[in-house]
This record gives structure tokens, C-alpha cells and sequence, in this order.
């Protein structure tokens, strides 16, 4: 099956699509950090890998990544968000073509959960300790266009995002815990999600490759400044 969403494409992971069980205790991604053009004035493209937050009625969310705008130049940064805060910026260095890899696991039940990000390219990492009562109903591995001031941000034109082991060489990668079971995506029961906007879809991801590996098209040949 396949779900479409106006702020994200990628794929998600759960016990089941119908009936999910809250046993999704850890996710892990790796991406490469995605450039973006000019394609229109104030655009914004997000990566990040996360749990919590898919299913109707789940307002949890902890998750972490990089940002991409472009607003009189190209911009690139790193964050963390643990929903209902607001995100927070890491300081980190970043830029397009740069390695990213996050873990975010459950340490201690039934509420301590560790978030490392890691710029491999420029060998700097974070980590956070945080107490969150979390759904732990999904996982998530993103391509996402942003709210910016309570409304949905125009998406850059980011070409085409690589995320998982088989692009950036990290082992582990775009992989999840489920029920005590660390494995790449492949193992689970999973689904994709197509970005689309009144005017159809603006982002669509490919297929699973290497279990866990995969790529996000922006599919937009002009400005996706649509609503």
C-alpha cells in the first residue's frame, strides 16, 4: 500500500498498518546531505529518521535530522525535535554532500531515549538524553518539506536524496527495532509515502534496495509553491 502525505515521502515502519502494537524501541539512518536550487524564492527540505508521529491520533515525535533551504543562497543546518517542543538546532557544521548518520533508541524503559547524530564527513557528533513518553507505534526515514510559522513551506528542489548504507557506506543503517528485533526496514512490515500538494505529487521515494537503502525523487519541473 501506499500512503500519501502533504509534508513527507520515504518510508515507514510498524507492527502492522491496521492495528499497530507500541513495540518500536529504536531507528537508525544514514543520508547523504542533499543540495537544492533555486527554484523558487524561500524553499526548505528536510531529512530526518524518527518515532512516533504516523498513524492518525499519534501526536508523538522524536526525531532528528538535517535541513536544506534556500532563501537568496543555500543554507544547511542540524536539529532535533521532541514533538510538542519545537525543534532545536544542533551546532554542527553541514554541508551538501556531507554524511549524516542518527540513532535514536530507547535506553532505559519506559521513558529514557538517547539521540546521537553524527556528520561523519566532518566527524562531529551529538547526543541527548531525554525522558519522552513515546508512542513507539512507527518509525520513520523522511524526506519532508516543513512548517515554517504555522504554515507548510514551499520544498526545494533537492534533485534526487540518497539514504541508506548502500550510498553512504555505514553499516546498521536504515535500520529499526521492533519487539527486541534490530533488522535493516525489509524485515518489517513497511510502506511507503508519496509527497504530493493540490497539485499532485512533488516528492515520491524509489524502491528498497539492500534491505534498507533507497532514493527520494523531487518530481516538481517548476516552483512547488503550492498549498
Amino acid at each position: 500500500m501506499e500512503w500519501v502525505h502533504q509534508t513527507g515521502a520515504g518510508y515507514v515502519v510498524a507492527t502492522d498498518f491496521g492495528s499497530p502494537k507500541p513495540e518500536v524501541t529504536g531507528v537508525s539512518g544514514s543520508w547523504i546531505v542533499q543540495n537544492v536550487n533555486a527554484s523558487c524564492s524561500c524553499t526548505y527540505s528536510a531529512q530526518w529518521v524518527g518515532i512516533g508521529g504516523f498513524f492518525n491520533g499519534d501526536s508523538s515525535l522524536i526525531q532528528a535530522g538535517t535541513t536544506s533551504q534556500y532563501d537568496c543562497g543555500a543554507s544547511f543546518s542540524a536539529w532535533y525535535e521532541i514533538l510538542p517542543a519545537a525543534e532545536t538546532p544542533i551546532n554542527m557544521t553541514v554541508y551538501p554532500g556531507n554524511i549524516i548518520n542518527v540513532h535514536i533508541f530507547l535506553a532505559k524503559s519506559p521513558d529514557l531515549w538517547y539521540i546521537y547524530l553524527n556528520d561523519t564527513s566532518e566527524n562531529e557528533r551529538f547526543f541527548k538524553e531525554v525522558y519522552y513518553n513515546s508512542s513507539m507505534l512507527s518509525a520513520e526515514w523522511i524526506e519532508e518539506r516543513p512548517e515554517i510559522n504555522g504554515q507548510l513551506s514551499c520544498l526545494s528542489d533537492f534533485g534526487t536524496a540518497y539514504y541508506g548504507g548502500y550510498y553512504t557506506g555505514l553499516s546498521m543503517s536504515d535500520y529499526a527495532t521492533v519487539n527486541g528485533q534490530t533488522a535493516p526496514i525489509s524485515s518489517f512490515q513497511y510502506e511507503n509515502i508519496t509527497m504530493v500538494s493540490n497539485s499532485g505529487i512533488i516528492a515520491e521515494p524509489g524502491n528498497i534496495i539492500n534491505n534498507g537503502s533507497f532514493k527520494v525523487y523531487y518530481t516538481v519541473e517548476s516552483c512547488c509553491c503550492f498549498f
